[in-house]
């Protein structure tokens, strides 16, 4: 095999199984810290009245504001780091 194609494979296989070693921010499964202004509850399952563990943040503003729902992603659970809490503490949205 020529050297150049060889070291263009095995450069491109490097940089791939690389990349997919690395979490996106969305997908990362492995923070699990969450600010001290969500509190984790349990919601009881309309299905079965299992209780689902969630965290929540209720906005201090006097006017009602919007309500973020978040589903985390098939890989994680309710305690993955998710970016959109943060953006909705900052804005002092509610958050679940």
């Amino acid at each position: 095999m020529n050297k150049k194609i060889f070291l263009a494979l095995f450069l491109g296989a490097a940089w791939s199984i690389t990349i997919g070693q690395q979490k996106t921010k969305w997908d990362n499964t492995d923070s699990k810290n969450w600010p001290s202004p969500f509190s984790r509850i349990l919601v009881p399952s309309s299905v079965d009245g299992s209780q689902q563990p969630a965290f929540i943040y209720s906005s201090t503003q006097a006017e009602p504001q919007p309500l973020i729902v978040s589903l985390h992603t098939w890989s994680g659970d309710f305690q993955q780091e998710d970016p959109l809490a943060a953006e909705a503490r900052l804005r002092n949205w509610n958050y679940i």
